[in-house]
């Protein structure tokens, strides 16, 4: 059973996680400090191994099939090990959804490149949406799912507490259902929820004075609503969030491929 689902799911059910620790077998895909040794990799380059043992019909040692080839070495500005790790909270189901999108826009090309990836960013960030939808869904309703939604919708990449309260505020002022969803509502609570399904992460800063994101995926589980926060980058296009110094052409490729764009 997935981690994030069992970590999800109401207290009155929590009889769950000790048959769990009982009897489950946990498969652990945090990540160590490097990315190039993080399981999801290690999947990928041990599945591509495993075509190459299938195509050449004879035994070949894992250390001999570079993964590398297959790949251009960056992605949107990232070392290609990172975006894949970032771009799939570390999971084996996000990085097929990842891959198999990019292979559509690949062709004959023996290589997937960074344009395969980029041109498909906004139908992958669709989807993240929907399996994030899913695993709310334990414990909120669809309708309750779809006002989350709209709460992060144009809002801001990342942000502090103070302001959520605020934008929710002025959100609850113009749309009741928003003011029946946040009514009384545990603010801390509610973004805690949200941080364990990896939909948005905590900001800390290092020695240098650099923020740098951190997820329940990267194996930082302590969640503070005295940091700032993120959302993660994966949902961005789907929820039209755009970084401060993003690139113009990007922000009008967003525009073009928007679904109200598309409607007209």
């Amino acid at each position: 059973i997935r981690t994030e689902v069992v970590k999800s799911v109401e207290s009155s059910v929590r009889e769950l996680q000790k048959w769990i620790d009982d009897v489950g077998v946990t498969i652990d895909w945090i990540a160590p400090k490097k990315s190039d040794k993080h399981p999801i990799v290690d999947v990928l380059h041990r599945r591509l191994n495993a075509n190459e043992i299938e195509f050449y019909n004879k035994k070949i040692p894992l250390s001999q099939t570079d993964y590398k080839k297959y790949f251009d070495r960056t992605i949107n500005g990232f070392k290609f090990e990172n975006y894949l790790v970032n771009e799939t909270w570390g999971r084996p189901r996000d990085l097929v959804r990842l891959l198999s999108l990019a292979s559509k826009m690949a062709g004959n090309d023996t290589k997937l490149r960074e344009t395969s990836f980029l041109e498909n960013r906004i139908n992958y960030s669709r989807s993240s949406w929907d399996e994030k939808r899913d695993e709310l869904n334990t414990k909120y309703s669809q309708t309750q799912i779809e006002t989350i939604k709209r709460s992060l919708t144009d809002f801001q990449t990342s942000f502090s507490y103070e302001q959520f309260e605020s934008h929710i505020s002025y959100l609850s002022r113009k749309d009741p259902r928003n003011n029946q969803f946040y009514d009384g509502r545990n603010i801390d609570a509610f973004l805690e929820d949200l941080f364990n399904v990896g939909i948005i992460g905590n900001l800390a800063q290092n020695r240098a004075g650099k923020y740098f994101p951190y997820f329940g995926y990267t194996g930082n589980t302590n969640f503070t609503v005295t940091q700032m926060f993120c959302t993660h980058r994966s949902l961005w296009d789907e929820l039209r969030l755009t970084a401060p110094n993003e690139n113009k052409h990007v922000k009008r490729r967003r525009a073009e491929n928007s679904p109200s764009k598309k409607r007209r």
